[in-house]
């Protein structure tokens, strides 16, 4: 017990050199130079599965400019073989400014290789851009006085940090919101006189579907449809409570400009979790957000 036990130290893995240079780090690079067998995981985007992509060099990191740019490499190989016109590839925040300057130093090469920001990086950009819009407005304290969230809960929601608690509390203020908004409707309706102009059939199927939702039958998502059809064969009168709205009162614009950007979060948010490749044009909706959010520098 009285002699130490000798300390060996431990040998440390050499790390392959760090250029600030992508181009001139890239010319070191030979995507076909080796078979080494050292794989990584590569998941491709709304495919059920994964691929086991070769990794060139067995000691670079996952961040490496070097093994980004073999996953992109082998992403655009699998498209040509596929017979696709262009690859289309997501990265997470960190991996995504590594790839675009990966894309930027070899132009030649990735000319129809599309790199897209992760759902979850991009969707938390928005919550803090709807945070720095509203948050001063009102939205804090409607939050926090509510007994909804606390303080410090809400803050970190508004900043875009709590992802699940921010998007379920913006859709409960949507919620609140749409309830108010329905008053409006009804109010100017008694106003305007502007009931007779609306059938009665629309009425019907709006308080069918109440029902529907309060019993918690099946049938609630068939009227549903119905009241759509119904309600975009008189879209004209919401555009006219829009208008009546924004000229009487600055307060009504200013919280119907938070109900749209609300939908563009949750039509997001669809477009992300059904992988409809049609409706990620709602992600061009984002991009005058983004513009007020001036952190955000990837996009």
């Amino acid at each position: 017990m009285t002699d130490a036990i000798p300390y060996l130290q431990p040998k440390c893995r050499s790390e392959p050199p760090r250029r600030s240079d992508a181009f001139d780090k890239l010319q070191l690079w030979d995507y076909n130079k080796s078979d080494d067998v050292d794989q990584i995981w590569v998941f491709p985007d709304f495919v059920k599965g994964c691929y086991r992509v070769p990794n060139r060099n067995k000691n670079s990191k996952p961040n490496d400019m070097a093994t980004v740019y073999t996953a992109m490499k082998k992403c655009l190989d699998m498209s040509n073989d596929a017979g696709q016109d262009y690859a289309i590839q997501t990265f997470d925040q960190q991996l995504y400014a590594i790839a675009q300057q990966v894309k930027w130093s070899k132009p030649d090469i990735f000319n129809r290789h599309i790199l897209r920001l992760g759902g979850f990086h991009s969707l938390s950009c928005f919550l803090a851009s709807i945070g720095k819009l509203w948050a001063d407005g009102g939205l804090r304290d409607l939050l926090v006085d509510s007994g909804v969230y606390a303080g410090n809960t809400a803050e970190l929601m508004l900043n875009g940090k709590e992802f699940n608690r921010a998007v379920r509390g913006f859709t409960l203020v949507f919620e609140a919101l749409q309830v108010l908004f329905i008053s409006a409707f009804i109010h100017w309706c008694r106003t305007f006189d502007y009931f007779d102009q609306i059938p009665s059939a629309f009425w019907n199927v709006l308080l069918e579907f109440h029902t529907s939702i309060c019993d918690q039958t099946d049938q609630a998502s068939d009227i549903k449809t119905r009241l759509e059809k119904l309600f975009e064969d008189h879209a004209a009168s919401y555009r006219y409570v829009q208008e009546w709205g924004h000229d009487t009162s600055p307060t009504f614009k200013y919280w119907d400009m938070f109900l749209v950007a609300v939908q563009i979060m949750l039509s997001n948010v669809r477009a992300e979790r059904e992988g409809n490749w049609s409706a990620f044009e709602v992600f061009i909706k984002m991009l005058p957000y983004f513009l007020h959010y001036q952190p955000y520098k990837l996009l």
